[in-house]
């Protein structure tokens, strides 16, 4: 018997063969679900977090570039060309900061009686763009003394609008008042760190033109993107013209706004004959229309930076 002895299984061997397979099993389970758990993190938890990570950091660049538009309005009210703003764009993955002097948009003023001798006012931009932890390009830029926003698979949208004001000076004239931003240089410069700028404003010049009856203000730009902004610039220029206490408005339709004393007289009305077209008519053919435009010139672009 021997044999048979040596071929017997005890119970408690049995025992402990049977835990020793639950145990791997439990274990193999464990990382079948960890990995699942992963899984699902990495396809809804990790896009969503970097994403949200995206957010917080192009919040941040729109914050430098809302500084950078008070200071180059303080610059330009105070006609302060003596001093230099210093200004720090936020840590970012893949940050480019540029300054386009023409953006090949152009702004015309055109008068009927001078219709050849049209003054053309370039647009020129600043602008910051960065490649987010979720692989989407967000931008954002300083234009016509306004900020825009671009974010992946949207239209670009004003954070704060561009200045454009036309508002009435007195019963026989009319005010366009155009502060225009123009940049000394193109510059870019690139990198992954907070990158330091600097802003200084050159000049301020203003000057008056005059036109006898009607104008015509008009925005082109091979950009569609740019003209898409400039529809909504020309539309909110339309609507918050300047009427103080002397003057009121009435709109004679959607598309009109048309400019009284306060006894209803009135004195021009704004048209916008196509999104890109502003028509300003006065009330009669012997009212006498000025222009007012104002334009300042910054120098922009990377910090000298000093190393004690």
């Amino acid at each position: 018997y021997p044999v048979d002895t040596m071929l017997s299984t005890s119970p408690e061997r049995v025992k402990n063969e049977d835990t020793a397979s639950s145990v791997v099993i439990g274990f193999v389970l464990l990382l079948v679900l960890a990995a699942v758990v992963l899984g699902v993190w990495a396809a809804v938890g990790l896009p969503e977090q970097l994403k949200t990570q995206d957010e917080q950091t192009l919040e941040q660049l729109e914050r430098s570039f809302l500084q950078y538009k008070l200071a180059a309005d303080i610059l330009r009210i105070d006609e302060e060309s003596a001093a230099d703003v210093g200004i720090i764009l936020p840590n970012m993955q893949g940050l480019t900061y540029s300054v386009t002097k023409d953006t090949g948009g152009r702004l015309s003023i055109i008068a009927d009686d001078d219709v050849e001798n049209a003054t053309v006012i370039s647009i020129g931009k600043v602008s910051a763009e960065f490649t987010g932890f979720s692989g989407e390009r967000s931008a954002v830029a300083y234009e016509a003394g306004g900020v825009h926003l671009k974010t992946a698979g949207s239209n670009p949208a004003w954070i704060t609008p561009a200045m454009l004001q036309i508002s009435p000076v007195d019963p026989t004239a009319v005010q366009i008042e155009i502060n225009q931003i123009s940049f000394a240089d193109d510059t870019e410069i690139s990198g992954s760190g907070h990158l330091p700028v600097t802003l200084s404003l050159k000049e301020v010049t203003t000057k008056v033109l005059y036109w006898k009856d009607n104008a015509t203000l008009r925005f082109e730009s091979p950009d569609p993107e740019q003209r898409k902004l400039w529809e909504a610039v020309f539309f909110e220029t339309k609507e918050r013209t300047a009427k103080g206490t002397v003057y009121r408005t009435a709109h004679p339709d959607s598309f009109t706004l048309l400019v009284q004393t306060q006894e209803r007289i009135p004195l021009f009305s704004i048209r916008q004959t196509d999104p890109l077209t502003l028509r300003i008519e006065t009330s009669t053919n012997t009212t006498l229309s000025r222009v007012g435009l104002r334009e300042a010139i910054y120098e922009t672009g990377p910090a000298e930076i000093i190393y004690a």
